[in-house]
């Protein structure tokens, strides 16, 4: 396998990674709001572990320490210290998964704006080659 195509295998595991953990992150909330203290449990060990393998694909060391510590501390949190993380860490998650379409919005605006300009560069190329009669 080419290094381009497990570069772009493991973007993919951790986009994958990343959207589980959202979504336990989602249902840990719910199961905390609805007081059901099974889902709670259940969601309170799929989360760290979901951290955990985050870190474990990523490759950036400083990313992969932040992963790991958020599990740890997470582990060692109680429910109130738990209830306070997932909020920011919702919205981490969030701008991770939305980052790229961000980006990639960007781009399209960049292009068009390109595009715009170089019309405008015709315009005023045909403005100038007529001396303005066509504008009439």
């Amino acid at each position: 396998m080419s290094k381009k195509g497990a570069h772009e295998q493991g973007e993919e595991e951790w986009r994958q990674i990343i959207l589980q953990l959202t979504i336990e992150n989602k249902r840990y909330q719910d199961a905390s709001k609805s007081k059901n203290s099974s889902a709670i449990a259940q969601h309170s060990e799929s989360i760290p572990a979901l951290m955990y393998r985050a870190a474990d694909v990523h490759p950036d060391p400083k990313v992969k320490e932040k992963f790991r510590k958020n599990a740890e501390t997470w582990g060692r949190a109680g429910t109130d210290e738990r209830e306070e993380m997932t909020h920011p860490i919702a919205k981490g998650l969030a701008m991770l998964l939305v980052a790229p379409f961000v980006m990639a919005g960007g781009v399209v605006f960049a292009a068009g704006a390109i595009l715009y300009g170089a019309g405008m560069v015709f315009v005023g190329l045909g403005d100038a080659l007529t001396f303005g009669r066509l504008r009439s």
